[in-house]
């Protein structure tokens, strides 16, 4: 019976030693839970915020292709705009050209006139303009 008792004392201790041992790790068990519930809701408030950010993004980049856009479109009336300005200019040109030469023609007969009035003097031409108002 004495080898019982000492069995049975001894299966206590060691289920006391096993006890204990489960207690620690009980508690590690509980902090390491505690700590993980926090990086929980640590993880879900970044989460939050991270989709708080997306959705910015998101706004920001639908603005930029509006104004990549508009720029474009801007672009492409400024270049309409240039050839426009490139034909009136080429007819400008033409239109300056030909009235040049179209002013240069009588502009050349009156200075050819002055000359002549000039070599023969005013009494000649006073003669000729009497002669015509006859």
């Amino acid at each position: 019976m004495q080898e019982l008792f000492e069995k049975m004392q001894q299966q206590a201790e060691e289920l006391s030693a096993q006890q204990e041992e489960m207690r620690v790790t009980n508690e590690e068990l509980m902090s390491k839970t505690e700590k993980l519930q926090s990086s929980e809701e640590e993880l879900i408030a970044q989460q939050e915020e991270l989709r708080a950010i997306n959705a910015e993004l998101e706004e920001k980049a639908g603005l930029l292709e509006e104004k990549n856009q508009a720029i474009e479109e801007a672009r492409q009336a400024i270049n309409l705009k240039a050839e426009q300005l490139e034909i009136t200019g080429k007819y400008k040109s033409e239109f300056l050209a030909n009235m040049s030469h179209e002013l240069r023609t009588p502009l050349n007969s009156i200075l050819v006139l002055a000359r002549i009035l000039k070599i023969t003097k005013l009494p000649i031409f006073l003669k000729i303009r009497s002669n015509m108002q006859v």
